[in-house]
């Protein structure tokens, strides 16, 4: 008896001894990650303070602009910002190529309208440029479209940097004293309805006296359609007098 359990304690200890396996840690089960899609944001920097988009308007310079009142922009420059805007508005447009000279102004309405002063070329051999009005509107969105243009019957003078047909342009189309004062003269006369207001000096010409070409609005806001824009010349002699010889108005 004592020898059947000394033998089955010594079984009993074997089975206690006996390797049963590892027991692996289960892996890691990957828990799956979800991301926004990046979404890219427009950025346009027309004027001062800088607008970042159109949610941060009422923080960044746009709050201040009455609803559907044109205003001045604090510079004419075309910016690259703008630029892009521009292009991506005129890019389905056939026929014609435009090119930025001037930002006129801006307006608050469902988005921001700008009008930008262009040159106007068809795309076909030894076209000539005019100039031209191109209205766009940026959405709420960021989206770019071409709402309206308007072109007038006078070719474009000159560029900043060079001399075309003996008209040159000033740096930044910016005025001269003497061409405020030449279209100050030339007004004479006239009416607080028929007054213009300049708005770039486009280019000059020297004859025996001084020609001005002039960008110009009527009475309204700038440059809405209540205000009508139009280049004029204003010839100044070399006796102080000064006239308005030639006047193109824009239209559709």
């Amino acid at each position: 008896m004592k020898r059947v359990f000394v033998l089955l304690l010594a079984a009993l200890l074997l089975l206690g001894c006996t390797p049963q396996g590892t027991i692996e840690a289960p892996a890691p089960t990957a828990v799956p990650t979800t991301k926004e899609p990046v979404r890219p944001v427009y950025t346009n920097q027309p004027v001062e303070p800088k607008k970042e988009d159109w949610e941060a308007a009422d923080d960044e310079g746009f709050e201040d602009a009455p609803e559907g009142v044109w205003q001045r922009p604090v510079t004419q420059r075309v910016n690259d910002d703008l630029r892009y805007l521009f292009d991506t508005a005129t890019e389905g447009l056939l026929g014609v190529s435009y090119e930025p000279i001037l930002y006129l102004g801006y307006c608050i309405f469902s988005g921001i309208e700008y009008c930008l002063l262009c040159s106007a070329k068809p795309v076909v051999p030894e076209a000539g440029a005019n100039y031209a009005l191109v209205y766009l509107l940026e959405d709420l969105e960021g989206n770019a479209q071409v709402l309206n243009v308007q072109t007038c019957d006078l070719e474009v003078l000159a560029a900043p940097e060079g001399i075309v047909g003996g008209w040159s342009a000033p740096e930044d189309y910016a005025f001269s004293h003497e061409s405020l004062t030449a279209l100050d003269k030339a007004q004479e006369g006239f009416t607080q309805n028929e007054r213009l207001t300049a708005l770039a000096l486009l280019g000059q010409q020297v004859v025996a006296g001084m020609n001005y070409a002039i960008l110009c609005r009527g009475v309204g806001e700038i440059p809405g359609d209540d205000a009508p824009m139009e280049i004029v010349i204003v010839y100044a002699d070399l006796q102080g007098n000064a006239q308005i010889t030639q006047r193109y108005p824009f239209e559709e």
